[in-house]
Parts: structure tokens; C-alpha cells; sequence
């Protein structure tokens, strides 16, 4: 049975700070490490994934007031719950680790050992119901809130659907434990429910934990002194200084007189993070920094904490990163490119932040983590590249590696017009076309591949290839597409076109109709024709002539070449009418007196000397070009009747 919606959501807000996986690669990696394990064997609470796994063994007692989602139509089941927990998990991973990725195949069978496990378990077919905790109390999921450097230990617990808040200050007060009434979320509201209070309990707990303490400590404060009244009531009304005020590290530099009471009025609880705090120890960052440090630097000063130490770069490079910049800076493979100076950290800030959602695409990523991309091929995609890139159309062509995201600077303007029309992307996608050939074309180009409802077909069965796109002008356009057409033929090799075999009748019809479409009298076309299919022939000629061929049969070719080649001041018409009546008494010649089988073998004309002679049937050949006068001379009749065709789409 497919999971609600509802419970999906619900399922998803109760657990998806457990699946907020870090964007650092080492941290990532850690991350991973310890969810292999919390899905292969029972781990201690120090794992973060210990709750994760408990969810996933004891659904019941941990996903609360899941079955408040039930419908009328669907009662989910323990089985359901728990397979949705798995889904989750591997979304939230999805982007983060790929089959090449070096953790791949141990989380794959660690995500199958649990899968394995779980289906031992007996109550999967049973409809889920919530296991509410007992009345007298007790520690549930996520209740313990654990905040390193605060100068308390805090836990939730339940009497009832009443929760309450334990906390125990642990320096420069007294010992006892005090318990408060937590009414962070309506729990009697009839739309509401204990479930979705524990859904937000942790982060929840932990800022009414801190305010509660916050007052304990401005109480000592003023009791002792430390600030006056006025700073008192300034300090309990700022929101944003909780967690510093009951930080053991900022609380001993005010105690020992190295920062004033109005330090804590200006800073963000940002600053509590260890790695932050280490700077300071290290005196890499003075405290008139930390009055700069916003919330969205503290990842970057994790990330690159290694070149701080270093004093590659300073805290005030950092600082000096924005919000939306920081989106750019947060990226594993942007980090990756710093760490091993294969970019400059001032030089990322010129990357527009706009980027992000077109560098995050797994093969973007990919791409760019593995090509020597240097910034300012980054830095030249401006909002409408960038808009474009992110369409459908070209995030399909990059995902099957037909371009990457940089060849959007190769792009004229006719390319970018064109490029997301579903012809040409289906050239595109089918190869039959490339970038490279796509952007060279001309506009007139562009519009009959966009237009012409056979151009598809053409490119496939090598009709046409690119350089036919580049004629400027119709006539000789189909004067390109007909004579290769009839040298088809003419070799018993006939295209099929619009499911129709190719034969002189057809093609005869077909042109008039091509030149009213070409907008040039039937003649001028067949003129053109003409032209092209005489070079045609002359080529051919000369590379059969380089192969080893029976004496009989390099004797007619020769005869053809010459007409072909030395009748000086005939039309191109002429000489081939010429070709096609010699072709005949070549023909009529053979069928009276049948050619000798093991003929003595002609040498090749030269450098072609010595090559394995290719088989030419001189009858089908003669026979081909027998039949081409129809085409050339109106008057002529047909000998041999072939199967008719049409161009449907000319009629």
C-alpha cells in the first residue's frame, strides 16, 4: 500500500532533524560512519543516529500520533511506518552520496541488514497505534537536551500530557535540580497533540531551557552587582543572547573583567560553537570579531577551520562572506577546490550566489569536481545563462552528459532560442546532432531542422548530415538531399522515406513538388540536382577505380569516369544523360553475352595498389544509371519499373 502524504509529513517533521546531513565532507563522513553502524548493530546514545535507530525498532512509543493521519480509506501499518523511516533516510541522502562514492556499498548493505531485521519483526502487518508514555512519568525520545559548554544539564519529561521542564545548573549557583512547567506548544488544543509537540521539543526545549536559566543568571547578576538594573531589563528582553548567558566560556570572560556587560547585548548565540570559542583560545579572532560572527559564518569557520589555524586565511575573510555568498562557500566541492588551493577563497566570493541551485545537480557536481573549472567560467554566467540552465530541457541534457553547464558560453544567440525546441533537443538527445554543430549553424540553418518535418528521419539514415544545414538556400538544400537519394539508387541501396522505398518514379514526382516548396521552377532544382550528383558520381567513380576490380569491370568504369570528367563543354545534365545511355549499352552488352566469372584482375590506378578488391555488381550499377535519363530527360521512358513512392508531406 502506498504511504499518505500525511503520514509522510508527519513522519517527516518528527525526524528530520536526525537526517539534516552536514554539507562538510568530513563531517559527512563521519555522519555516514555512524549511521552504517546505527543501522547494522545497537549503538550507545553518543551515536547520532541512536534515536534514529530506536524510531525505527519502536515506532510506536517514538512516532506519536502517527494514526491521527489515518483516513477513512488507509489505517498505516507498523510495517509502513517503519519503511517510510528507511525512505526518508535515503532521500535526505540522495545528492550527498553516489555509487562511486566511498562509503556506497557499506551503507548499501548496512540499509539492507536493517531492511532484513526489521522483517523479522512480527507486529509489521499490525495497524499502528501510538504508545503514549506512562501517567507517573518518564524520559521519552529526544527529551534529553544536551548543549556542550552551558553551564546546565536539562531533560523533558511527561505526567500525563503534561511536560515539564528538569534542569540542573551546574556552576556558580546552587546544586538542586528544578523542574518547570514547559508549555511550548498548546498540548490541550484539540488540533494539537502530544506527537507534534515532541516533534519540536529538542529545539524547542533547548531555547526555553536557556531563557529559563538566562533568568537564573541575570538574577545572580544583579544580585551581586555585575549590572544595573536598566541592563538587567535590557538583557532579559534581547532573544538573541540566551545561549551566551549561560555559556561557561563567556560567562568566566565577563567574571574576569575581559568583556563588558554589553557584549552580551550585541553578539549572536552563534558564538558558542566550539570551533568559534577556539579561535578565540588560539587568538585567532579577538572579541570584537565575535560581535560580527552571524549565524551563517559559523559552518564556514567549521569548513575551512584548518586554513584559519594556518593562517592561510583570517577571520575576517570569513566575516566578510554574506548570507547569500555563504550558499557558495558550503558547497563540499567549492570546499574541496579551497582546501586544495585549487581555487582562491577571495575568488569564490565572486561566484554569484545564484549558482547554487545549478552547481548542487549531481552531475554539475560531479562535473565540476572532477575538470579543472577555473572561476571565472563560473563567474560569466549571469542570471539569464543561468535561468536557461536550469530549465527542464537543459537540466535533461546535462543529467545524460550531452553538454555541461560551461557550454552555455559557447551559445550564440540563435542557439539559445533554439535550443529548448523539441526537434532539436531530440536531435540533440539522439545525437544526431551536436552542440558544436548546432551552434555553428546559420539561422536559416537553425529554422529548417526546426521546421522541416523530415530532418530527423534524414540525419538518421545519412541522407543529410550537419554541413547540408549550411546551405543558403533551399534549392540547395534538396539539391544535396535528392542527389545522395539517387545515388542511393543508383548503387541498389535505396533510402525508405516516409515508409516508402525510394525509386526514380517517386523521386521524378516528388521534385516538382519539392520546387514549388523551394520557391524555384522545376527545372532550376533539377539543374541543381545535377550538379552535385555529377561530383557525386565522378568521386565514386575514382575510389572504386583505387581497388582492385576485374578487368571487364574497371574497363566500363573508366569509359564512365571519362564521359563524366573530359566532356568538355557539355552541362552537368548532358554529361550525366551521356553516362546513363553508355551505362545502357553496358548493360544491353552484358545480358547478351554473360561476363566471364574469373575475370583477369585490373590494378588499382596507384596508391591504392594492393587493397582487397571490393565486389561491384557492374549489372546493378549499369542498370541504376540506366534508369537516371528518366529523372534528367522528361521525354525518357523508364526500362525497368520500380516501386512508386510519395513525399507526403510536399503533396
Amino acid at each position: 500500500m502506498t504511504i499518505k502524504d500525511g503520514h509522510k509529513n508527519h513522519i517527516n517533521t518528527m525526524i528530520g532533524y536526525l537526517l539534516d546531513f552536514s554539507e562538510d565532507p568530513r563531517e559527512l563522513s563521519k555522519e555516514i560512519d555512524e549511521l552504517i553502524l546505527a543501522l547494522s548493530q545497537p549503538v550507545n546514545v553518543e551515536n547520532s543516529f541512536y534515536h534514529f535507530r530506536k524510531y525505527l525498532l519502536q515506532p510506536q512509543e517514538t512516532l506519536l500520533g502517527l494514526e491521527n493521519m489515518n483516513d477513512k480509506d488507509h489505517q498505516i501499518t507498523i510495517g509502513e511506518a517503519r519503511r517510510c523511516l528507511l525512505e526518508l533516510c535515503q532521500n535526505a541522502l540522495s545528492g550527498l552520496i553516489t555509487p562511486n562514492s566511498l562509503h556506497f556499498q557499506s551503507l548499501k548493505q548496512a540499509f539492507e541488514k536493517m531492511v532484513l531485521e526489521l522483517s523479522h519483526q512480527h507486529d509489521n502487518q499490525n495497524v499502528f497505534k501510538s504508545l503514549y508514555p506512562a501517567a507517573d512519568g518518564g524520559m521519552v525520545i529526544g527529551s534529553h537536551i544536551e548543549k556542550p559548554g552551558q553551564i546546565y544539564n536539562a531533560s523533558i519529561s511527561f505526567s500525563g500530557d503534561q511536560a515539564y521542564l528538569n534542569f540542573h545548573i551546574t556552576k556558580y549557583f546552587n546544586t538542586n535540580t528544578y523542574h518547570k512547567s514547559f508549555q511550548a506548544a498548546p498540548i490541550h488544543d484539540p488540533t494539537f497533540n502530544v506527537a507534534t509537540f515532541i516533534l519540536h521539543i529538542s529545539a524547542k526545549a533547548n531555547k526555553y531551557a536557556a531563557k529559563v536559566v538566562k533568568e537564573y543568571v541575570l538574577d545572580f547578576f544583579l544580585g551581586n552587582k555585575y549590572i544595573s538594573l536598566v541592563e538587567f531589563v535590557s538583557l532579559l528582553s534581547n532573544k538573541n543572547n540566551s545561549f551566551v548567558l549561560t555559556h561557561e566560556f563567556y560567562l568566566d570572560l565577563f567574571l574576569n573583567n575581559k568583556i563588558d556587560i554589553d557584549f552580551f547585548n550585541n553578539v549572536s548565540d552563534a558564538i558558542i560553537d566550539p570551533n568559534v570559542i577556539d579561535l578565540i583560545k588560539n587568538k585567532l579572532c579577538t572579541y570584537d570579531h565575535l560581535l560580527l560572527i552571524q549565524p551563517h559564518h559559523v559552518p564556514l569557520i567549521i569548513a575551512y577551520n584548518k586554513l584559519l589555524l594556518t593562517h592561510t586565511i583570517t577571520i575576517d575573510q570569513i566575516i566578510d562572506i554574506d548570507k547569500d555568498q555563504s550558499k557558495i562557500f558550503k558547497m563540499p566541492v567549492i570546499i574541496n577546490k579551497i582546501m586544495k588551493h585549487d581555487y582562491n577563497f577571495n575568488d569564490v566570493k565572486k561566484i554569484p550566489s545564484y549558482l547554487k541551485p545549478i552547481l548542487s545537480k549531481q552531475f554539475n557536481n560531479e562535473y565540476l569536481a572532477t575538470h579543472d573549472v577555473p572561476i571565472y567560467a563560473l563567474t560569466r554566467i549571469d542570471e539569464a545563462k543561468a535561468k536557461l540552465l536550469q530549465t527542464k530541457e537543459m537540466q535533461d541534457l546535462m543529467d545524460k552528459n550531452i553538454i555541461n553547464f560551461l557550454d552555455i558560453h559557447q551559445f550564440e544567440p540563435e542557439t539559445r532560442a533554439a535550443i529548448t525546441r523539441p526537434k532539436i533537443l531530440k536531435l540533440l538527445t539522439d545525437r544526431l546532432l551536436t552542440l558544436d554543430q548546432l551552434n555553428s549553424l546559420p539561422l536559416s540553418g537553425i529554422k529548417l531542422v526546426d521546421e522541416h518535418p523530415y530532418i530527423t528521419d534524414w540525419l538518421k539514415q545519412g541522407i543529410i548530415n550537419d554541413t547540408s544545414l549550411y546551405a543558403k538556400k533551399l534549392k540547395h538544400f534538396y539539391a544535396e538531399v535528392y542527389a545522395n537519394r539517387l545515388l542511393a539508387l543508383i548503387n541498389n541501396k535505396p533510402f525508405t522515406c516516409s515508409n516508402h522505398i525510394d525509386s526514380m518514379i517517386s523521386l521524378k514526382k516528388e521534385m516538382r513538388l519539392t520546387a514549388y516548396h523551394a520557391e524555384v521552377t522545376k527545372e532550376k532544382l533539377i539543374e541543381a540536382i545535377n550538379d552535385v550528383l555529377l561530383e557525386k558520381l565522378k568521386h565514386q567513380f575514382k575510389k572504386n577505380l583505387n581497388q582492385t576490380l576485374p578487368y571487364y569491370t574497371a574497363q566500363c568504369l573508366r569509359e564512365l569516369k571519362h564521359i563524366l570528367t573530359h566532356s568538355h563543354g557539355f552541362s552537368a545534365k548532358d554529361k550525366l544523360i551521356q553516362c546513363s545511355l553508355k551505362a545502357s549499352e553496358f548493360l544491353n552488352e552484358t545480358q547478351d553475352t554473360p561476363v566471364i566469372k574469373k575475370q583477369k584482375s585490373m590494378p588499382s590506378d596507384g596508391f591504392f595498389k594492393g587493397k582487397q578488391s571490393s565486389e561491384i555488381n557492374l549489372d546493378q550499377l549499369c542498370k541504376g544509371l540506366s534508369e537516371l535519363h528518366a529523372i534528367l530527360d522528361p521525354h525518357a521512358e523508364i526500362a525497368v519499373k520500380p516501386n512508386q513512392s510519395f513525399f507526403s508531406f510536399l503533396s
